[in-house]
Order: structure tokens, then sequence, then C-alpha cells
């Protein structure tokens, strides 16, 4: 995904992730939490490790440190590309998947439906809050 402005409203605040040197990130790309350190989402069993929306690139020249990340707070609006263009409804449960694109799925979603449209190819969403014991712990782990 190349760097895009996806962010729509709500609050812009940011935690700051270990990333490793060479991993390339763009704003905007979802990423996953992979052995500590953040990455970009690939495939749909990234959704279990999903971490957050990147406020900040990472180059492949970039040495290891740390990255601004937007964690899932359910309260921040963003906007990203549907898979197919297909009906939306109001709190309908979003993946990621192996199109890089949100897709309607009620099977490891990590994202929730804030606007409802016909024949929409994008997406209003929130990111939900981290529910796995590889995630940031955000309010609402469950481990």
């Amino acid at each position: 995904m190349s760097d895009g402005f996806y962010y729509r409203s709500g609050p812009k605040d940011v935690t700051r992730v270990p990333i490793a040197s060479g991993t390339v990130i763009e704003v905007g790309d979802l990423l996953k939490l992979s052995s500590g350190r953040a990455a970009k989402m690939a495939t749909t069993t990234d959704n279990l490790t999903f971490l957050g929306v990147a406020a900040e690139a990472h180059r492949a020249v970039d040495p290891s440190g740390d990255i601004s990340v937007y964690p899932p707070n359910g309260q921040t609006a963003f906007e990203y590309p549907l898979d197919a263009a297909t009906d939306i409804v109001y709190g309908a449960p979003l993946q990621w998947n192996a199109a890089q694109a949100l897709k309607g799925s009620s099977t490891d979603p990590i994202a929730t439906a804030v606007r409802a449209q016909l024949q929409a190819t994008k997406v209003w969403c929130v990111f939900r809050l981290n529910a796995v014991s590889a995630s940031l712990g955000d309010i609402g782990d469950a481990s």
C-alpha cells in the first residue's frame, strides 16, 4: 500500500513500537506484531496479531528503532479500500485479507464499519481493541 492519509476523524493518539532495520512501512499500512516488533500485515492470519495503523514511514535503509503507530481505540475512524464492491451496513465486522484490503467477515475481524453504503469500494471503520496476548495489551485485552 502506498503512503496514504487514511485517518478521517477522532483522537490521534500514537504509541511507539519497536521495528527492525530493513522493514519497509508506509504511512497508513496496517501493522502486526511479529516477534515483538512492528511488521506490515500481509495475510488473513495476520488479523490475529493486528497492532494498529502506521503513523509514519520506515524505509529499507532505516536502522532498527521504533515507529509511531495509531493503536486501535474504537473511536478513531479511518477509510480503507474494500477487496470488492459490496453493500456495507453500519456495525459490519471487517477483516484484512490477502488482497491487502478490508473485507466483510466475522472471522477474526479487526475493524467495524461506522458508515453504511451501497456498493462501497471503500469503508469508514474504527479498529477494534486488541484482544490477543500477542498485541500491545490495550484495554480490553483478553490475556
